[in-house]
């Protein structure tokens, strides 16, 4: 696969890292390119669907990835100066649970580098005391990843282009603290 993709619907545009759900929801989308067309791409984000000017998807060579309807998506900019094609514009755009939980949904996004396995454990269990509303001890990690992995409450995602990879995490919090209480009945989860 290509480490580089271009937007078709503006071909001045190119994606070094896309990751989107599942259902083909985008998540992260990193783009570059002059400032004429990123303004392009950001007017045409920005009108969606009313006109026939307007992008609800965004199409990479052949993946499509589509803008989740209700979801708010924040974007960050960067000039970079003196490149070998002038100044350049890169441009990130994506979901706002990657820098802020979702409190409603009780949901957060989590985005590392494909080659980071040793940490996602710790990352899953940190999301899950943020998201939970329920205390939940340290030396609970083992178990309550599981519990979550079972109940999927862990969604990972793989990107399109580009060396990482996100996780979603949804807590649901009911059925987490029947599980919880549970297996402290039984002894598995302890006070120490």
């Amino acid at each position: 696969m290509s480490n580089i993709l271009t937007l078709q619907d503006i071909p001045d545009l190119k994606c070094d890292c896309c990751i989107a759900n599942n259902d083909s929801e985008l998540i992260f989308l990193s783009v570059w390119g002059k400032d004429t067309a990123m303004q392009e791409l950001f007017a045409k984000l920005t009108i969606g669907e009313t006109t026939k000017h307007g992008l609800t998807d965004i199409k990479l060579n052949h993946h499509r990835v589509f803008l989740a309807e209700g979801k708010h998506y924040a974007k960050r900019t960067l000039k970079v100066t003196k490149t070998l094609f002038g100044s350049l514009i890169h441009a990130f755009i994506f979901d706002k649970r990657i820098i802020e939980p979702n409190r409603d949904s009780n949901s957060m996004i989590s985005i590392y580098k494909v080659e980071d396995v040793s940490s996602r454990h710790n990352r899953y269990f940190d999301a899950i005391k943020v998201l939970s509303s329920v205390p939940i001890l340290e030396h609970w990690a083992d178990e309550i990843v599981s519990i979550a992995k079972q109940q999927g409450m862990i969604k990972e995602h793989k990107a399109i282009v580009g060396d990482v990879d996100a996780t979603t995490i949804i807590v649901n919090d009911t059925i987490l603290t029947q599980i919880m209480s549970q297996k402290i009945r039984d002894g598995i989860l302890t006070l120490s």
